[in-house]
């Protein structure tokens, strides 16, 4: 039997009242299990496997689908502006969608802790959102470092086969407002767009083009 602290990514209906769940395991990372009758009024897993809240689980498998055993909620979701739950969903969308390597899954189930956290009790998500893109994208392999020779002044782009490059037409965020933002420096409202603008080509590059249903909702 294994134990792990969890949070569920996603759910779906299987057969007549279980479901198919995907777990963010502090231990194991993504983990797909089966909750058998817990769609039924009379399960003891009923109403136990909400998104957004960390639970304790218990299952067992050899396979790749596991089988819950036990789940035992630890905290209670805060109820949240709309923005904010959507907010939530994208970064669960985010985390089926980019590829995860196993030795890195302990940090990122404890900076989608922080992020959930934070959303939960933030008015705004933006920076939010994007400290935890960023954090993911330096955890699953790529290296965003500026090119060598440019100025504060200057402005970069995000290029699939080259990473950060200065930008010689557009103007899509500046080498300050990027320094500015790695070293957790507070950010104007027109700085926070130019990492906006950023961090978005990073992510569709991240996800290999898939579309992000939730980006849509923010």
């Amino acid at each position: 039997m294994y134990s792990d602290q969890a949070f569920v990514l996603h759910k779906r209906p299987y057969k007549n009242s279980s479901e198919l769940v995907k777990l963010l395991t502090l231990k194991s990372g993504l983990v797909d299990l089966i909750s058998k009758g817990s769609r039924s009024s009379r399960s003891k897993f009923k109403g136990m496997l909400q998104p957004f809240v960390l639970t304790q689980v218990f299952y067992t498998g050899r396979s790749s689908l596991k089988t819950l055993t036990e789940v035992s909620q630890q905290a209670v979701l805060k109820p949240c502006p709309y923005k904010n739950h959507v907010s939530m969903l994208y970064c669960n969308e985010l985390l089926l969608l980019i590829g995860m390597q196993d030795e890195v899954h302990s940090e990122i189930f404890n900076a989608y802790q922080l992020t959930v956290e934070q959303l939960q009790n933030s008015r705004s998500v933006s920076l939010i959102l994007r400290k935890f893109e960023w954090f993911l994208s330096q955890n699953i392999g790529y290296e965003l470092n500026l090119p060598a020779s440019v100025n504060p002044t200057d402005f970069i782009e995000f290029d699939p086969l080259n990473g950060l490059q200065k930008s010689k037409q557009t103007k899509i965020c500046s080498v300050h407002t990027f320094n500015q933002f790695i070293g957790q420096q507070k950010l104007n409202s027109v700085e926070i767009k130019e990492i906006n603008h950023l961090m978005k080509s990073v992510v569709n590059h991240m996800v290999h083009g898939k579309t992000i249903q939730s980006r849509n909702l923010l």
